[in-house]
C-alpha cells in the first residue's frame, strides 16, 4: 500500500477500522530525494533557511490528510484540508463518539471534527 504522505499516528476506533493521520501530501520530487540518501544529504547542506527546506520537502503548502481502512486493508475514506485553512500537519486522530478528535505536533491545537 502506497500513501500519499509519511503517516504519523494509526488509532483502531470501535468498529475495528484504522485511522492514519497523514502528516502532509508530498510531491513526487520529495519521494525521489527520499530514495537517493546522497541526494537527501546534499540538498540538506546546502545553505537554505531549514525553514524553507522544510516547506519544499513537505511539498509546499502545509495542510491535512486522514485516511480510513477497514480491518481488511482497504481505503474506506479520505478527509482532506488541501489548503491547511482548517487544520494542518496532522499527526493524530481519535475517533470517539463520531467525533474525530485531531491534534499535531508541530502546531498548538486541538481540533473536533463532527461527523
Amino acid at each position: 500500500m502506497e500513501l500519499p504522505g509519511p503517516p504519523d499516528n494509526v488509532r483502531v476506533n470501535e468498529a475495528g477500522e484504522f485511522w492514519v493521520a497523514i502528516h502532509c501530501r508530498q510531491l513526487k520530487s520529495v519521494w525521489v530525494i527520499f530514495a537517493y540518501p546522497w541526494l537527501r544529504r546534499a540538498i540538506l547542506s546546502l545553505p537554505i533557511p531549514m525553514k524553507h527546506l522544510y516547506k519544499f520537502l513537505l511539498g509546499g503548502r502545509p495542510h491535512a490528510m486522514l485516511l480510513r481502512y477497514d480491518s481488511n486493508g482497504q481505503l474506506v475514506e479520505v478527509l482532506e484540508d488541501k489548503m491547511g485553512n482548517t487544520v494542518k500537519l496532522v499527526s493524530e486522530v481519535e475517533e470517539r463518539d463520531g467525533e474525530l478528535w485531531l491534534g499535531s505536533v508541530l502546531m498548538d491545537y486541538v481540533a473536533v471534527y463532527t461527523r
